[in-house]
């Protein structure tokens, strides 16, 4: 074995044992601490029953008084199922959908999990302590005060889970710049794809409006309207998101690069003269990005991430860069890059 074989095995055998760090970091950070959090909360919450009056306040209205009410036991099982639920579905998905090796980037799964034991698990614990004791929680006023504070909780908590999970970064983006396609004076060329999200982000997106509508019924039911529509508002405007971001048309051709959602917006449309340069690139959307639709990496740019794969790394003459995951990336290259060297000649 020579010296090159040596290093390379090295840099290999480094790169493996940083994920393995990072994973074993995300799991208790993103995973295994909110879920210990959650239950914590449901053991408080439990501990705490004897001391609430048979029939509990669930709701209050615009003016601060309980209109809505419910058995003591909704609060920790309106606790363990919402937090435990999402904290478990959220994180094995991401789990499931990285890479096996290379980039990682897992800080907003943290971030997401902590914030939502910080937030509702924190506000329902404050809920169920503002009606101990209480022969009648029939007046027990909302505590506007303890959901601000469970939101910022929430919030400090999700930047300790950020700051906390590191980043496996991509080294470079190690891309390969095709042979030009060679075009005659005077002919025309155009290579058009409309590409879709893959299965594992349709997933995600899926199962998180499912969840979303679960929580807005359950709400409904316990009668916590403001908050069934809160979040009823919440998953329409996300439909509305997963509609403009798992659909893509993308175009190169002599006036040089388009992408835009299949609705219209978001578009990018880069002028030929402003393309400095086009590479094919694998790009692993939770590895590379932490996830699918429209993102940003400090390595790639922008990115239009459907699936895994091939994709198009844009390099524009000011630096900035746009990734765009596509089949038979090395066609599309090729033919910018003979548009340029046509232009050239």
């Amino acid at each position: 074995m020579d010296a090159a074989d040596i290093n390379v095995t090295e840099v290999a055998d480094g790169g493996d044992a940083e994920r393995r760090r990072a994973l074993t970091r995300f799991r208790l950070v993103g995973v295994l601490i909110p879920l210990m959090l959650t239950a914590a909360v449901v053991v408080a919450q439990l501990a705490l029953l004897p001391r609430l009056p048979n029939r509990v306040a669930t709701h209050w209205g615009f003016s601060g008084t309980p209109d809505g009410w419910g058995a003591p036991w909704a609060y920790p099982v309106a606790t363990g199922a919402i937090c435990g639920a999402l904290i478990a579905l959220i994180s094995l998905l991401a789990l499931a959908g990285r890479s096996r090796r290379g980039a990682l980037d897992l800080r907003m799964i943290s971030a997401i999990n902590l914030w939502t034991v910080g937030f509702f698990g924190v506000l329902m614990l404050l809920l169920v302590i503002v009606q101990l004791d209480l022969e009648d929680a029939g007046s027990v006023p909302l505590p506007w005060w303890g959901m601000a504070a469970a939101f910022a909780i929430g919030v400090v908590l999700g930047v300790v889970g950020w700051q906390l999970t590191p980043r496996v970064a991509a080294e470079a983006a190690d891309g390969v710049r095709p042979d030009p396609i060679a075009l005659r004076p005077g002919e025309q060329a155009a290579w058009l794809q409309t590409v879709t999200m893959a299965r594992p982000g349709v997933i995600v997106l899926v199962v998180s409006q499912v969840a979303l509508v679960l929580m807005a019924v359950y709400l409904f039911v316990i009668g916590e309207v403001a908050a069934g529509w809160a979040i009823a508002g919440t998953g329409v405007l996300i439909a509305l998101l997963v509609l403009m971001m798992t659909a893509f048309r993308v175009r190169f051709d002599a006036a040089g690069f388009q992408a835009r959602s299949l609705v219209g917006w978001p578009r990018v449309q880069i002028p030929i003269d402003e393309i400095a340069s086009v590479e094919v690139v694998e790009i692993n959307p939770m590895g590379d990005f932490g996830g699918w639709g429209w993102r940003f990496n400090s390595t790639y740019g922008q990115g239009i991430v459907m699936r895994a794969g091939e994709a198009l790394l844009v390099t524009r003459t000011n630096g900035k860069r746009i990734t765009v995951t596509v089949d038979d990336a090395t066609t599309a290259a090729g033919l910018l890059r003979g548009y340029q060297q046509s232009d050239r000649g």
